[in-house]
């Protein structure tokens, strides 16, 4: 149940955007050359964490058509990097505000270069970028749009109608959402009335599961159960799709979905409801995922047969005497994981709602694949993360820092963008405040100037009752 109110946050989330003591390892500001670039405001960080701080440093492993919206584009300038050595190991976008609604945006390599890449007339709810040639595919007013990573060429690939409101019944369905290119940057998965595919290349749709939706009435109960789907992460050699399955009233759960012949299998589990970030394996044998909000979900981490669904709980959320929060996991090579952890005191006994804490500070880990064994904290440093971005080869971890937003009146899910590092380096704060950081391809062209977009052609999903029933080309 916990995951279905999740669900109906993010959906919420998707339709609004239409004196602390310093930490043992500095932050580095890098401060933009340009009036015009976003200021970062100052870095709030938390006490240490209460845990043992002599647990050593681990050293990481061998690891032409219908023409764009006509936008005069508030571009940023690309501005001079403040020397040549390169301060992060990929470019980053995110979605940041500065011009006014959700757009994409790009930090270079330097760290300090922001410019705006997107300039659409309706916010940008969500997007991934392609792991092979750094291509953009997002989605703003229900449309999925591809790009090339400075923007340029934009297509129009699917046109899913106009934005629903909170009010319609089935908007989990009409919604497009969860944008995932695949490994080999040829297809891309989205969820619109159940769990899609579509070829980047000629527009092939491919529909592998679709919502399952009861006719509307005053009561639910009498319908039955309502079951969603939306795709979360695609395996390494791209033949499955992790999905997430929320269900009124039961709750949710997680499922393997197979591209090929669109089998499923489900997460069998009493513990968790498969929230939160999930990462394959790097054999594609197994899938970790866990919770770092237990006011949200059961909080901890586990660890799913991708095979058969069996889960097994790594780490409890709580313990008689503590809480624990622990996230953005990601499984890395050599069987070794990475990810956020934290505790916090408790009365034993104690579990009532009201005591569950909002969020706690959390620093990077490393462990083996049981999730316990050889843990080591790799940084001093403690951060309020809301999101998180692995860099490639496991060099560090791109993090929303949301430490103000939760002390904000309101939910606000943008935060400081910030770079750490597993060696324990000084953090890197980046002049950008957003949401959803992506990992560009290193190799990339910095992008300068604004582009001419040319839309070369669309297709078109009906939908009939929350299903995509008819595609035009």
């Amino acid at each position: 149940m916990r995951l279905y109110s999740l669900i109906l946050l993010s959906v919420v989330l998707v339709l609004s955007a239409c004196g602390a003591t310093q930490p043992d390892v500095p932050i580095i500001t890098l401060l933009p050359t340009s009036a015009t670039t976003t200021q970062p405001t100052a870095v709030l960080t938390q006490p240490p964490l209460e845990m043992a701080t002599s647990e050593p440093v681990a050293a990481m492993p061998d690891p032409t058509g219908t023409p764009a919206p006509a936008v005069t584009p508030s571009l940023v300038p690309a501005q001079k990097p403040i020397s040549n050595t390169a301060a992060l190991p990929a470019p980053v976008y995110y979605l940041g505000r500065l011009s006014g609604s959700d757009q994409i945006w790009r930090v270079e390599v330097d760290g300090q270069t922001a410019v705006q890449v997107t300039h659409e007339l309706s916010p940008v709810t969500d997007f991934d970028v392609s792991p092979t040639d750094g291509k953009l595919a997002f989605v703003s007013n229900n449309n999925l749009i591809l790009a090339n990573p400075d923007g340029s060429r934009r297509t129009v690939m699917v046109d899913a109608h106009p934005m629903p409101t909170a009010e319609d019944y089935d908007v989990a369905s009409l919604l497009m959402r969860q944008v995932h290119w695949s490994p080999d940057g040829k297809r891309i998965a989205y969820g619109l009335g159940g769990v899609n595919l579509i070829d980047a290349h000629d527009g092939r749709l491919t529909v592998l599961k679709r919502d399952d939706l009861k006719p509307k009435s005053p009561d639910f109960k009498s319908d039955g159960p309502v079951y969603s789907y939306w795709p979360l992460a695609w395996s390494p050699d791209g033949t499955r799709i992790l999905s997430a399955v929320a269900s009124y009233p039961e709750g949710g759960s997680l499922t393997v979905l197979d591209v090929s012949d669109m089998t499923t299998v489900d997460f069998v589990s009493n513990a968790g409801n498969g929230c939160c970030s999930p990462s394959w394996s790097v054999d594609g044998k197994s899938v970790y995922y866990a919770s770092p909000w237990p006011w949200m979900d059961s909080s901890g981490l586990w660890h799913a047969e991708a095979s058969t669904g069996k889960v097994t709980t790594l780490i409890e959320g709580f313990s008689k005497t503590e809480w624990r929060e622990v996230g953005f996991v990601h499984a890395a090579k050599h069987g070794v994981l990475y990810y956020f952890y934290g505790t916090q005191s408790k009365e034993p006994g104690d579990l009532s709602p009201d005591s569950l804490p909002m969020a706690l500070p959390i620093t990077m880990y490393s462990a083996q694949a049981d999730g316990v064994s050889e843990r080591r904290r790799l940084r001093n440093d403690v951060h309020i993360v809301s999101e998180v971005a692995w860099a490639p080869n496991e060099q560090g971890a791109l993090i929303v820092d949301v430490v103000d937003a939760v002390r904000a009146p309101s939910y606000q899910v943008s935060g400081t963008l910030t770079y750490l590092k597993t060696d324990s380096s000084p953090a890197i704060r980046l002049p950008a405040d957003g949401r959803l950081p992506h990992w560009g391809v290193p190799s990339s062209t910095p992008v300068v100037n604004m582009q001419r977009h040319d839309t070369v052609w669309e297709s078109h999903i009906d939908l009939v009752d929350g299903n995509a029933s008819d595609c035009k080309y």
